[in-house]
Order: C-alpha cells, then structure tokens, then sequence
C-alpha cells in the first residue's frame, strides 16, 4: 500500500508540474497541435484516395523499405535482434527524433513561421506513411508498433513547437526595450521546453526500441500498454488546457 501511496503522488506531482507548463502557454499549445495533426489527420485520409502521393515525399527505395519493414508474411519469419542492435536502434531513434524536435525549436527564429511550417511538414510525412501502410493492408502490423511510442513523440513534437513558437512571439512582440533581449530571455525560457521534448523523444525511443519492436510480445498487449499510455495523456491535456487560473 505505501508503495501505491507513493506512485499516486509521484503521478499527481508530475501532472501539476505538466499542467503548469501547458497552462501557461495554452494558445501555443493548441497552436503547435493544430499545425501538427491538421496535416496529418487529411493526409492520412488523402492518400487512401491518391496512395501515389508517398512517392513525393519519399523515394522508390523508402517507399519499398516501408512495405518490407510492415509486410506481415515477412514479419512472421523475424526474430527478435540481439542487444548491440537494440542498442544501435536505440541510438538512431532518439538522435533522429530530437534532431527532428531541435528544428522545429531552431526555426522559431524565422518569426515562428518555420517552426509551424515544420510541424505541418511532419504532420504530413507521418500521416501519409502511416496511410500508406494501412491502405497497402499491413495494419496488422503498423498499429501494434507504433501505439506504444506514437503519443510521447507527438507530445514531444507538440513541445517542442511551443519551444519554437516561445521564441517566434519574441521576435515578433518583444516584451523588453529590445528585441534581442526579448529573444535571449525567451530562448532560456524555451529551453525547458526543449529539455522536456528531448525527454520524451528519449522514452520513446526506448519503448520503440525494446517494447514496440519485440514480435515476442502479444499483440494485445501491446494495444492495452499504448491506450493506457494514450489516455493518461489525453487527460493531462485535458487537466491543463481546463485548468482555471485560479489553480
């Protein structure tokens, strides 16, 4: 029982700590989430009508390397990789993934309009490859992989976007005598949001690597881990976007 008593209030702790961060920056919160799952919930949906729209954002070869990779018959066959590839994977996935959430942070200082142009960007790349591979019927395998992971990199997008947005809105109503001063106060505020983003890049990446990946896991498990990870962050959007300014 102490023990519960102790993770409630580690949960209750980081859901204020959360809730804090989001609250104060709501309108760059819901900024950041419209640029990004806007573009990727219609292209998602667009290219089941046109599937050959994925040849303009990726190559022949990326495209078969997708299939290849999502192929249930050639699932079937794998087997689970050894630690220094896990290792390796681990690796790739968190410096793609926080290099990804470092550019959008960076092109803030194109006045905010690149960070929202690279949120939209992502938003697209990742609703036409999942698209894709669900109209190519591999959904058996896509939607295993990706439930666990998906929701800690898209709340690390979505950070890492107000991070990007922090410093746009300085640029543009710098709130000091200076603008320059107003970029450099915003940008060590932004940091926090930076550092937060690359944590949850870095947690997923390490689901991605030894959950999401491991084929020795069933497949309902795999469906019950991410629904639980996407509604306890479903609702702490939710606590910190209703918050009252009185709390």
């Amino acid at each position: 029982m102490p023990s519960i008593i102790k993770w409630l209030y580690l949960f209750c702790s980081l859901k204020n700590a959360f809730s804090k961060l989001i609250y104060k920056e709501k309108k760059l919160c819901l900024i950041s989430l419209g640029f990004l799952l806007a573009p990727l919930f219609v292209s998602y949906f667009y290219v089941h009508i046109n599937p050959d729209i994925i040849y303009s954002f990726s190559s022949d070869h990326q495209v078969s390397t997708l299939k290849r990779s999502f192929d249930p018959a050639l699932n079937s066959s794998r087997v689970n990789t050894d630690i220094s590839t896990d290792l390796s994977m681990l690796k790739f996935y968190i410096i793609n993934n926080t290099a990804i959430g470092l550019r959008i942070f960076i092109a803030g200082i194109l006045l905010g309009i690149g960070t929202l142009f690279l949120l939209a960007y992502q938003g697209i790349t990742m609703g036409l490859l999942m698209g894709y591979v669900t109209q190519s019927g591999y959904s058996e395998t896509l939607w295993p992989f990706i439930i666990g992971h998906s929701s800690l990199e898209l709340l690390a997008a979505t950070f890492s976007g107000m991070a990007g947005l922090i410093i746009g809105r300085a640029l543009v109503k710098p709130q000091l005598e200076s603008r320059l001063k107003s970029f450099t106060a915003s940008f060590r505020y932004a940091l926090v949001y930076v550092i937060i983003a690359s944590a949850f890049y870095s947690i997923a990446g390490i689901i991605e690597t030894f959950w999401s990946s491991n084929i020795s896991i069933a497949i309902w498990a795999k469906y019950l881990f991410g629904s639980t990870l996407w509604a306890i962050i479903i609702y702490l959007f939710y606590f910190a976007l209703n918050k009252h300014e009185s709390q």
